[in-house]
């Protein structure tokens, strides 16, 4: 069970990031980020379970080229995607300074992704 992120890059002030999960059982070990994101689902169902700061649970499905194509994942929500088929998601948000606040200028930019990924963390 894996999957592969391709770090796209900048277009404009959005930074993109594609995630794909070759096969049904591949897992996206989870994350969660400061500020609030969006994926969207390109090909395939994915099952998302994430879990709040204050200890809430939850579970949902997504699939492609359905009104369920757009993940909209909250702020400090810890969330893991998990394929139900091959799927490939994109993760768009916006660039941010090293103090987390939305920027124009790319030039100013956090080089380092303001998330944090694996087990939990």
């Amino acid at each position: 069970m894996s999957h592969t992120i391709r770090e796209i890059g900048y277009f404009g002030n959005i930074f993109v990031r594609q995630i794909d999960l070759s096969e049904p059982g591949d897992i996206h070990p989870g994350e969660r980020h400061y500020f609030d994101h969006m994926s969207l689902v390109t090909q395939g169902q994915i099952r998302c379970e994430w879990r709040d700061p204050d200890g809430t649970t939850g579970t949902e499905f997504y699939a492609a080229n359905t009104p369920r194509s757009a993940i909209n994942m909250p702020a400090t929500r810890w969330h893991t995607l998990i394929a139900i088929t091959p799927a490939t998601t994109w993760c768009l948000f916006a660039v941010r300074d090293a103090e987390g606040l939305v920027v124009l200028d790319r030039s100013e930019a956090n080089p380092v992704p303001t998330y944090k990924q694996g087990a939990g963390a």
